[in-house]
């Protein structure tokens, strides 16, 4: 471990370590099957690609037991993937990042208790991703979306952007094409204390998004706003850097 950082800062490296070189052992093995010589297992270029195919599912085989490990302590959860790639995981069919549906909230309040805030305001689950976990970003804004939309169009590298909107419910702060950003460019998931447009669309989009409810009205876009600062709501402080866990039963963040 290098001087000046921590055991978090550890586990994420090898995480992202691991998704490389799964998603690279994804593309050997697609780019074998591709390539397979049709008909003839005498094609002098079927044992090489026979013997890739097999390296490269062991390899993944392999990067998929030890992400089960640091899912299974919880230290990392999903993000989407801005390659799109899709990836098998366990059982479920999911995009490349940090997190396993089979996290459970209510498994990690009462393995981790007080080490975590659950957050009491009655969210709805509007994104395509139930399930997403991540280091807490923070924008506080008052029906303004143009901050919040340019953090989301910089890498989120698994993080969720977590939006003050003071719980306005007057004008959406997320439409379909801020949400693709999030997905486009990394995010995991997006907390909206206020509500968003579109939601028949961005119930399709693999991010995790949870908001108050909707209203066809946009918000104002002159930019005003604060980034990367405390916000508090729902009775929680959400600080910057926190790893945040939410899931059909709730959200819970690190103090």
């Amino acid at each position: 471990m290098t001087k000046g950082s921590t055991g978090g800062d550890t586990v994420k490296a090898l995480w992202q370590g691991l998704l490389k070189v799964l998603r690279d052992g994804r593309r050997v093995s697609a780019l074998c099957e591709l390539l397979w010589p049709s008909g003839s297992a005498r094609h002098p270029a079927a044992g090489v690609l026979h013997t890739m195919h097999f390296i490269a599912c062991e390899i993944c085989s392999m990067c998929e037991i030890l992400a089960e490990i640091l899912v299974h302590n919880a230290y990392l959860v999903r993000s989407a993937d801005p390659t799109g790639t899709q990836v098998q995981f366990g059982s479920n069919d999911t995009r490349l990042g940090y997190m396993s549906d089979r996290i459970s909230t209510a498994d990690l309040y009462d393995e981790r208790g007080e080490e975590l805030q659950s957050v009491s305001t009655q969210f709805l689950n509007l994104g395509g991703n139930t399930q997403f976990v991540g280091p807490v970003r923070t924008v506080r804004c008052h029906r303004d979306n143009a901050l919040l939309k340019s953090i989301l169009g910089t890498p989120g590298e698994g993080a969720v952007l977590v939006v003050d909107g003071g719980g306005a419910l007057e004008s959406a702060l997320v439409g379909d094409i801020i949400a693709q950003l999030g997905v486009d460019n990394g995010w995991a998931g997006i907390v909206v204390h206020g509500v968003i447009r579109d939601r028949v669309v961005i119930g399709t989009l693999p991010i995790g998004l949870k908001a108050l409810g909707s209203n066809p009205q946009k918000s104002s876009k002159t930019g005003a706003g604060e980034a990367d600062v405390p916000v508090s709501f729902g009775g929680v402080t959400f600080r910057p850097g926190a790893m945040l866990f939410s899931d059909e039963d709730g959200i819970l963040v690190e103090h």
